[in-house]
């Protein structure tokens, strides 16, 4: 697998910036998740899609669930030779480096189960570029997605998160989530069974349940995000980007 970024000056990302994913990003996208597939346990897959399947799945929440990437605008007095053998789109003219888009993270939501009544839950999942880990990515992105989702009207958040990643359950922690459940020897990978952490999040939204329970309402469907305001969702990308370390530690 192609590596996504490699060591070089702080000053050569000058922004983060979190935006719906595209079609577009696919290869990018194929590249940050085949590591999870091929090198660890956090995936339950163990042959990575190819760019098309990639493609096939940006399109399958397309308009419904937010899916965003989170990209660091490339300075450009960055590293070209590194730069020319990385999957990076380029916006204009390809001599003019202060317009590359470098995708170090992405996070999803889909509908959780298929029956109707499960209408108002969603699973989400977050993949950081390897290289980027612990710069507030993983972080940034969920913050937003959250944001999005209950605005959205949706009322209840599930994460499917392999046990031994101690570090993702502790993310979900952080970010609100708790365990409710964990599944022995779920999964079989690299010569050994795995176990299976369920950790969900109730949204804001929750609290008007009671309500209707009480007046036997249904609730509202949720709204599909291509129906949110424009300006509201960038708003919420660009306060949630601002968190985003883009200066490697130290």
């Amino acid at each position: 697998m192609q590596n996504l970024t490699t060591n070089r000056d702080a000053s050569a990302f000058r922004k983060a910036a979190i935006r719906p994913a595209t079609r577009a990003d696919a290869p990018e996208l194929q590249a940050i998740y085949a590591h999870y597939v091929e090198k660890t346990t956090v995936s339950f897959e163990c042959e990575a899609p190819d760019v098309a399947e990639t493609e096939r799945r940006i399109a399958a929440v397309d308009g419904v669930y937010p899916f965003l990437v989170c990209v660091v605008e490339e300075d450009e007095r960055g590293n070209s030779e590194d730069a020319s053998s990385l999957p990076i789109r380029t916006a204009g003219n390809k001599e003019k480096r202060a317009k590359n888009e470098r995708i170090v993270g992405y996070a999803l939501a889909h509908r959780a189960f298929e029956r109707a009544a499960y209408a108002w839950t969603a699973e989400t999942t977050v993949y950081v570029d390897r290289n980027w880990r612990r710069r507030g990515v993983g972080e940034a992105l969920y913050s937003a997605l959250i944001e999005i989702l209950e605005r959205q009207g949706v009322r209840v958040l599930y994460a499917v998160v392999v046990a031994e990643n101690k570090a993702s359950v502790e993310f979900h922690r952080r970010a609100g989530y708790r365990e409710f459940a964990t599944f022995k020897n779920s999964g079989w990978k690299f010569g050994r069974w795995l176990d299976v952490v369920w950790l969900e999040r109730t949204l804001g939204v929750w609290r008007d349940v009671e309500n209707a329970k009480s007046a036997e309402i249904a609730p509202t469907p949720i709204r599909p995000i291509v129906e949110l305001d424009a300006a509201w969702l960038a708003n919420v990308c660009d306060a949630a980007a601002r968190n985003v370390r883009v200066a490697p530690l130290d």
